[in-house]
């Protein structure tokens, strides 16, 4: 599997600068971490950092479901380094 963008659509996203002051501090809320009120958008998001699970994938997620089944059959998904002509053929066109 490429790295294209829909082979790497994360399920648990974290909030990014783009993200309004009061979606941030949803998020924090959601994973107990402890933040004051007053803080502008700066501070939240460095907490944001600090608390930034490992991405989740949500291909890798599917497969999970599908992996017992493929493994049966001999099959095993791996993701491919960006741009790597010698395991991707179509980076050659």
């Amino acid at each position: 599997m490429d790295n294209n963008s829909y082979h790497s659509v994360i399920v648990n996203k974290a909030p990014t600068t783009q993200n309004r002051k009061h979606k941030i501090r949803e998020w924090l809320t959601l994973k107990n971490v402890q933040f004051e009120e007053y803080h502008t958008k700066a501070e939240p998001l460095c907490l944001v950092k600090r608390y930034k699970p490992e991405p989740i994938y949500e291909a890798d997620e599917i497969l999970k479901h599908v992996g017992d089944i493929m493994i049966l059959h001999g099959h095993e998904v791996l993701r491919l380094p960006p741009y790597h002509c010698d395991l991707n053929a179509i980076e050659l066109v």
